[in-house]
């Protein structure tokens, strides 16, 4: 919800309402939870594949030197494989080995990162990340690397016929 305790809507809600789409409230927002079915739907996105709105998310930037090492703390992944263009699921980890919460890490260059984020969790990552950032270590990094929440419209494609291709569009 927004400072005024009105549901926030995507980019995406009216096309969501115009499609059927039966809206409810999760973490704040009004959302899709199903169109035709969900016995369908499931089916369809098992067998073929489904499109999802996931600009509700919590996005945050993780960008300039350093940004590939701080990815490599945080997450239990390891992402030295990973090219432009692609996202990795991981977890999002204290510097103890505290397991936080499922994340998805989308490399956009060597140096800018995106960290996708259950959007009921944005507000604690987003408390825990600075700290991590200046704690120890990382204390050389502080002025180079910039960790920002930001903006983001996007859709993700499930199922095995879908075709995976990341696009971000940042405000």
């Amino acid at each position: 919800m927004d400072n005024s305790g009105q549901l926030q809507r995507t980019s995406l809600f009216d096309e969501h309402v115009a499609a059927g789409g039966r809206m409810v409230e999760f973490a704040g927002y009004e959302l899709p939870v199903q169109y035709t079915g969900l016995s369908e739907e499931h089916e369809a996105v098992r067998t073929r594949a489904g499109l999802f709105d996931v600009s509700h998310m919590g996005e945050i930037a993780v960008r300039g030197p350093g940004a590939f090492d701080f990815v490599q703390l945080v997450s239990c992944n390891d992402h030295t494989k990973m090219v432009a263009g692609r996202a990795q699921y991981t977890g999002l980890m204290l510097p103890e080995a505290t397991f936080v919460d499922d994340i998805l890490v989308h490399k956009m260059a060597d140096d800018d990162y995106l960290l996708v984020v259950n959007a009921a969790m944005l507000a604690l990552v987003a408390a825990l990340l600075p700290g991590m950032h200046v704690s120890g270590f990382w204390a050389a990094f502080w002025g180079a690397l910039v960790v920002s929440i930001v903006s983001w419209i996007g859709s993700m494609v499930f199922g095995p016929k879908g075709r995976i291709e990341v696009r971000v569009h940042r405000d």
